[in-house]
């Protein structure tokens, strides 16, 4: 229902491709292939992996699906923040090319605004990220 709706609207959005010059990717956070979080954001065509991954790290052009995962694990001291322990499968994929895909253990998400759902990378994880595949 609600999972397959945002799934269909990712798909929609991602083959209606970004403007010239510019490629969608789809940012995917799972644990034990359930999805947690699936975002959409957009980078120069000729980006590098390191340039993709700091994108990781803007709030999102748009929000497919939040688990309630988010919800359950949101700190309570801070509504802009997030943590979702154990072990996380983050893809960052165009199309049907994987650009980044790494396991972490746990995740910190952060967001814009207690009402937005623009859930992305604080940039602690961004450099967490950047080690594990060798980018600086």
């Amino acid at each position: 229902p609600m999972h397959i709706k945002s799934l269909a609207l990712c798909l929609l959005a991602l083959s209606c491709g970004s403007p010239p010059g510019q490629k969608m990717l789809r940012l995917e956070i799972t644990q034990n292939e359930n999805p947690i979080l699936i975002t959409a954001f957009d980078v120069p065509d000729k980006s590098s992996t390191s340039e993709i991954i700091e994108a990781a790290g803007r709030p999102p052009l748009f929000t497919n699906l939040v688990s309630n995962l988010i919800a359950i694990t949101q700190l309570v001291e801070n509504p802009l923040e997030t943590k979702v322990e154990g072990k996380i499968n983050l893809t960052i994929q165009h199309l049907e090319n994987i650009e980044v895909n790494v396991i972490l253990e746990g995740i910190k998400l952060i967001r814009s605004a207690p009402d937005l759902n623009d859930w992305h990378l604080p940039s602690a994880e961004i450099k967490r990220i950047h080690a594990l595949v060798n980018t600086t």
